[in-house]
Parts: structure tokens; sequence; C-alpha cells
């Protein structure tokens, strides 16, 4: 029997159409609010539309902030920089949390630096698709602390983190399809 996480149908990110938004809070407060694109992915689901595996890359280059910020260049290499421009999450381990959701956590690879990160996924929904298969559309959810992040922008790191605060709010946003034969995570 295949581990929890593993056990379902893998389908590839449309990534068109997904989208990763993010939001730093400063003291519960919003402060920069923005999107990301996915590269590209593969999520696994179950018979009932949960998620149990989540993996995709990130494109740190398509970052799109949204409204006025105090920022500056910052937000230029909030996620990724020339040596790292990729941020990676790959599910290691999966469970259920009641009846209509999961908890997805995985590795979160960002700066060259892995971070433990948590998302949780609630029931998705299948759609049919001009192909006549159908497709899932799902999001999945968690916060990530800055205060953790790669020590050699001590200093930049500081500042964003007063300007901008600490708490990082992610959401995924997937549409996926068709289903893949595999279940091989995204390598």
């Amino acid at each position: 029997m295949a581990a929890f996480y593993k056990d379902g149908e893998s389908y590839a990110l449309d990534t068109e159409r997904s989208v990763v938004k993010f939001a730093l809070h400063n003291l519960g407060v919003p402060t920069l609010k923005g999107t990301l694109r996915p590269k590209a992915g593969l999520i696994i689901v179950d018979t009932t539309a949960l998620v149990r595996t989540a993996d995709f890359h990130i494109d740190a280059d398509s970052i799109e902030v949204h409204g006025p910020h105090a920022a500056g260049e910052i937000v230029r290499w909030l996620f990724g920089d020339e040596t790292n421009p990729l941020v990676t999450f790959t599910t290691t381990w999966a469970r259920p949390v009641g009846h209509s959701a999961v908890e997805l956590q995985g590795t979160l690879l960002l700066h060259g630096h892995e971070h433990l990160l948590t998302f949780r996924s609630d029931t998705g929904l299948w759609e049919p698709h001009d192909s006549g298969s159908m497709w899932h559309k799902s999001s999945v959810h968690g916060v990530l602390d800055r205060n953790t992040w790669d020590e050699r922008r001590a200093i930049q790191r500081e500042i964003a983190t007063l300007l901008l605060g600490h708490d990082m709010h992610i959401t995924a946003e997937f549409y996926a399809g068709p289903k893949v034969k595999t279940n091989s995570p995204v390598g």
C-alpha cells in the first residue's frame, strides 16, 4: 500500500491558470501582497478530490506586487535571485484533518535553503475540460516565518522585516490536468 501522500491519481499543473498568492504581515496586518507563477508542478488527488501531494516550482522572477509599497529593491530578491531563480515545494508527508481537509508537510527550497512548511488543503473540485477529461481545481495555504530566511542578506532581511513584517502567508491556487501516468514527484 502506498504512503498516504502518494495514494491517488497524479495531475500536472496548468501553469497558465495556477497562481501562488502571498501576503506579508506585520503585527497581523497585511503590508505587501502579490502573486507568483508556478513554472511546473504535480499534484496527487484522491477519489474524494482531496490533494494528498502538491509538488511545485515557482518562478521567483514572475513576482508581481499589488498596490503601493515602500519596499523598493527589497521586493526584487524576496523569493529568489540569479543564483536561485526557483522556489520549490516538495511534499514529504501528509495526514487527513477531519473528513474534508489534508495537512501537507514538506520542504520549501528558498534562496538555496530548505525550510519546513505546512500547508492545509480543503476538498477541491472536479471541472470538465475542453478536452473531455476532468481537471482538478484546489488550493493549499500556509504561513512561513521570514525570520528564518537566508543569513547572507541579514541587513536587507532586517530592513524588510521592519518595513513589511515577518509572517508570509502563502496560498497556491491549482488548476491541474490532465491525469499523468506516474506518481513520481516533480524533479
